[in-house]
């Protein structure tokens, strides 16, 4: 978790990407990642994030960035 990957599924791949959760799934490693950016909407004066931002990868789906 916390590593720095590039999703190879988002249309902006030139986007670093945090791992956020690790799952184990009928014997298969996923991996929680950021599919977009969260964005900020106003619903009776509280400030929330819109919609479901993360996806669930595998390791062929992510890059790994060596900083």
């Amino acid at each position: 978790m916390g590593e720095k990957v590039v999703f190879r599924c988002n249309r902006d791949t030139s986007k670093l990407r945090v791992v956020q959760g690790i799952h184990k799934v009928d014997d298969f490693w996923t991996y929680t990642v950021e599919w977009a950016s969260p964005e900020l909407c106003e619903c009776d004066g509280k400030l929330m994030t819109s919609g479901e931002r993360r996806a669930w990868a595998t390791d062929t789906d992510l890059v790994r960035v060596v900083s």
